[in-house]
């Protein structure tokens, strides 16, 4: 019976999944080149965050970034996963733009800076990321739901059931002159089902555990 129960345990454990953040920074440094972006990912500065031993992602992946930047509004952030797949976290906060290319002026006028963490959630119920600006100057530390504005491209639950192994890339372009910022810190956080390797080390630490329990 008790072997039972434990096995029954470690069934929930991989179908609830198990959370991790992998991270890179903090004083990256990466300088965000001033009115470059015209919708393309070449045209943004970019950092990387490398992730490895997690199984498929099951219904979460969140995106974490500290940066500096006078003048949000200028600015569109995109994530690209290990599949290719991308994603857009926010585009131009406070103005609406008439298309993905970089032009046309003005958003929200708010700074981020570097104290102050901004985290991506699709699946809180959190804030939109239009929003970013509106809160206060500078930004608080606040976590967003994305919102894609002209890029037309899908929210962080795209990468639900995909493989996150690999390597993430995070992308901020800046549409408008005169106000230049910095990338200081990347962050990814997944939730996965764990890799099979894992459950089998499990499975067999509970059942030398029920061996023991038996004697």
């Amino acid at each position: 019976m008790k072997k039972t129960i434990l096995l029954a345990g470690m069934a929930a454990m991989g179908a609830a999944g198990n959370a991790a953040l992998f991270s890179s920074g903090p004083g990256l440094g990466i300088p965000i080149p001033d009115d470059t972006y015209d919708g393309s990912l070449g045209s943004m500065a970019s950092g990387t965050v490398a992730v490895s031993g997690m199984g498929t992602v099951t219904t979460d992946v969140n995106i974490h970034i500290r940066l500096d930047h006078t003048w949000v509004g200028d600015l569109v952030m995109k994530v690209k996963g290990p599949t290719g797949v991308v994603t857009t976290m926010f585009s131009r906060p406070g103005f609406a733009e008439p298309a993905d290319d970089g032009t046309g002026c003005c958003g929200s006028s708010s700074d981020f800076i570097i104290a102050n963490l901004q985290k991506f959630d699709n699946d809180g119920g959190f804030p939109s990321a239009e929003g970013i600006g509106g809160t206060g100057n500078p930004v608080p530390a606040s976590t967003w739901t994305p919102d894609a504005g002209a890029t037309g491209l899908p929210g962080l639950d795209a990468y639900d059931g995909t493989d996150p192994n690999g390597t993430w890339t995070i992308y901020v372009g800046d549409g408008a002159g005169g106000d230049i910022g910095t990338i200081d810190y990347l962050a990814v956080e997944v939730e996965a089902v764990p890799e099979p390797a894992t459950l089998l080390a499990l499975g067999a630490g509970l059942a030398a555990l029920a061996a023991r329990r038996r004697k």
